[in-house]
This record gives structure tokens, C-alpha cells and sequence, in this order.
């Protein structure tokens, strides 16, 4: 929804030590999770992003 892309593009603005954000959401099936056309994201304990993968 926009709302989500607006709080993102706002936090991105508040921090400006941050060269990039990225919207993600837990996988909750399987078929999701082996779905070639959903990008995944591994991320460390406080959410920053480590890797994106479509394996």
C-alpha cells in the first residue's frame, strides 16, 4: 500500500546516514518460500539486510 512506501521513503529521509531501505515481510508458506519470483532477504538480528536471493 502507499502508506508503507511513504513510511519508508520518511524513515529513509530521517536517517540520512542511510543509503537505502527495503520493504520485507516474513515468508509464511512454502510455496512462497520456493517461488522464483519472490525475492527473499536474509537480515541480522537488528533487520539490516545481509543478502537478497530469488533461490
Amino acid at each position: 500500500p502507499p502508506s508503507v512506501i511513504d513510511q519508508v521513503a520518511a524513515n529513509l529521509a530521517a536517517h540520512t546516514e542511510a543509503r537505502m531501505a527495503t520493504l520485507a515481510e516474513p515468508i509464511e508458506d512454502v510455496e512462497t518460500l520456493f517461488n522464483p519470483n519472490v525475492v527473499k532477504v536474509v537480515s541480522d538480528l537488528n533487520g539490516l539486510a545481509l543478502t537478497f536471493s530469488r533461490a
